[in-house]
């Protein structure tokens, strides 16, 4: 049972590492969500109090006219709420709704069985030495990323 444990612990770390939302351009459509839904709802999942268009904007590096489409879309398939934001009634907080979150879940509960199974497939030391290379290569990637934000700025 503790290998199981590992495995699920190192499934958890990889989908983190390998399918974190930001910086991460979405390029295709994935079962009847259109191009850069997933990312909004995967966005929302962790985000479970809710955000507001400009920070979803801003998160996923997507025009303010793309989020209002993406949301739009989203609100049509009754997949997320928009409520208004009791500190700010200027404010319009985006939240999954329950079937939105429900299909995340699924999607996820999912992506961890194939992952673990891969990862139990490798093996632990190879799947140990995977998620030490992925989070260090997610280090120098976030350091690159900002040393080159910094030259822009200049």
């Amino acid at each position: 049972m503790e290998s199981e444990k590992f495995y699920a612990e190192q499934a958890e770390q990889f989908l983190k590492l390998a399918f974190q939302p930001k910086k991460k351009p979405v390029n295709r459509k994935t079962a009847g969500l259109m191009r850069g839904e997933k990312a909004v709802m995967l966005y929302l999942y962790d985000h479970e109090d809710g955000v507001t268009a400009g920070e979803l904007s801003k998160a996923l590096e997507i025009g303010s006219g793309g989020i209002a489409n993406l949301l739009n879309a989203l609100e049509k398939k009754e997949l997320i709420i928009r409520t208004m934001s009791h500190e700010d009634r200027r404010k319009i907080i985006v939240t999954l709704d329950p079937k939105g979150r429900d299909d995340i879940t699924a999607r996820r509960r999912e992506a961890l069985e194939i992952t673990e199974e891969m990862l139990r497939r490798l093996g632990k030391e190879d799947t140990s030495e995977l998620i030490r290379i992925l989070t260090r290569m997610t280090e120098i990637g976030d350091a690159l990323y900002q040393e080159r934000e910094g030259d822009r700025e200049c």
